[in-house]
């Protein structure tokens, strides 16, 4: 695991024009001393002591009498977190759904075996379980992986490649169909990677959202997550260090853990449902004609009025599986909450029509159904490294609280020219809950083919 920040430097263009560059601590400080002060920008600046400019924000800080949280806000800190385990990345994205950033996608790379966690740094003892189910997960997953890698290159259609790529013998076009094959089958061989599998994320959010990321993994039972706050208070340190007394270990925040935690060994199994159990409510003050404020919208981008902004939604599904799960949390808005209990698998065999293929997966799903079990069995016991012996395929419930039009926008982003197969299978289960609720919609809204991948 390696955390590392990286600052940012001016552009030579801002440079030529003379603009002013400041450090994150240098930028919040001043921006804070507008509060004190009706002087302008370069009166502020020319207060500051370049040869010494931690003086300069320590006499701004002093001047300054409120709380470090609304300064922190505008001290902007990237930092790139490389090797950690997949698991590890969906609980960074969740506690930090309005950060930019980016993660490796197991949907355009190729997991290997040797690049996973290993047992000592989540915490595992039982190095030998852990060792084997790691073998078999890679083992199921290339399996699936020559499985849809052969049935791309034999049923093209399947694919959804536009027929100018197919049949485009140039160079550039052999490349391009290639890279579309190979994805196509990283994107249902990767139910079967296990979450202990290392991935990269980077980050860009304000050192007041880094102190609480960093206050919530050191509060943590998991010992990577401790070990990935541990790294990160570091780096902060270089960039913020004023900016940092709260970032600590805090019983009240280790209480909630515990009490989420609880809530998953007492949640029970629940009915199996059909397809998704896809859900959505809508908080509707009185009944509107929702058309007649959404016609002249141009595009998924175009803004909702007033009207559209204040019906509250609850949506979600009763089984989606974490490998979706991990990028429907990254919605930017509202809440999110997923009950992280296992309550089925999802295979992919539902992709083809090949009998004997869909034979294969399914054969490779008892690995899931196996896990599933175990962890089931540490939950009971209250271990909570349960879910590093999970697979990306396993499926758990996710609900989304947030208005209506940023439900709308992410239905027609996730069913959207080149939109996920399987998002767009999830969303458009719940676009049909939405118009049955208001059929005017039908047609209105954006909604699309997601094709091709």
């Amino acid at each position: 695991m390696r955390v590392q920040h990286v600052a940012i430097m001016p552009s030579q263009a801002s440079q030529d024009a003379g603009c002013t560059a400041l450090t994150p601590e240098l930028l919040a400080a001043t921006g804070a001393r507008y509060s004190r002060s009706n002087d302008g920008l370069d009166a502020i600046v020319s207060k500051i002591n370049w040869a010494d400019t931690d003086k300069s924000v320590d006499s701004i800080f002093k001047m300054v009498d409120y709380g470090h949280a609304s300064i922190a806000d505008m001290a902007p800190v990237a930092m790139f977190i490389d090797e950690i385990s997949l698991y590890g990345a969906y609980f960074l994205w969740a506690q930090c759904p309005t950060a930019s950033g980016q993660e490796s996608s197991t949907r355009y790379i190729q997991m290997k075996q040797s690049g996973v966690m290993t047992p000592a740094s989540l915490g595992i003892t039982e190095t030998g379980a852990y060792k084997q189910f790691v073998r078999d997960a890679f083992q199921a997953y290339e399996k699936a992986l020559t499985l849809w890698t052969h049935y791309g290159m034999k049923h093209p259609e399947a694919m959804n490649i536009p027929h100018a790529v197919l049949n485009d013998q140039t160079p550039s076009g052999i490349k391009k169909r290639e890279r579309m094959i190979r994805n196509y089958a990283f994107d249902r061989a990767r139910v079967f990677l296990p979450v202990c599998a290392k991935t990269n994320v980077m980050l860009i959010m304000s050192a007041r959202n880094w102190v609480e990321l960093i206050s919530t993994l050191l509060s943590h039972p998991l010992k990577e997550f401790v070990s990935i706050g541990t790294h990160m208070k570091r780096q902060l340190e270089l960039v913020t260090p004023r900016l940092i007394r709260h970032a600590r270990f805090k019983p009240d925040v280790a209480h909630v853990i515990e009490l989420n935690f609880k809530r998953l060994t007492l949640t029970s199994a629940g009915a199996k449902v059909k397809a998704d159990g896809a859900f959505l409510s809508l908080q509707e003050k009185k009944k509107l004609w929702l058309d007649k404020y959404l016609v002249m919208r141009e595009n998924r981008y175009s803004p909702c009025p007033d009207e559209v902004r204040s019906i509250g939604v609850n949506f979600g599904w009763r089984q989606v599986a974490f490998a979706e799960m991990r990028d429907l949390n990254r919605h930017r808005t509202g809440q999110k909450v997923a009950t992280l209990k296992p309550n089925g698998f999802y295979d992919a065999s539902d992709q083809t029509k090949d009998v004997v293929m869909q034979k294969q997966l399914q054969s490779l799903s008892a690995l899931g159904l196996t896990q599933k079990k175990r962890m089931e069995k540490m939950l009971h016991n209250s271990d909570m490294r349960y879910f590093y012996y999970s697979l990306l395929g396993h499926t758990y419930h996710f609900e989304h609280t947030t208005t209506l039009d940023k439900f709308i926008y992410e239905a027609e982003l996730r069913t959207g020219i080149g939109a996920h197969y399987r998002y767009a299978y999830h969303l458009r289960n719940c676009l049909k809950l939405l118009y049955a609720k208001h059929p005017e919609l039908k047609g209105v809204l954006f909604e699309g083919t997601a094709e091709p991948e």
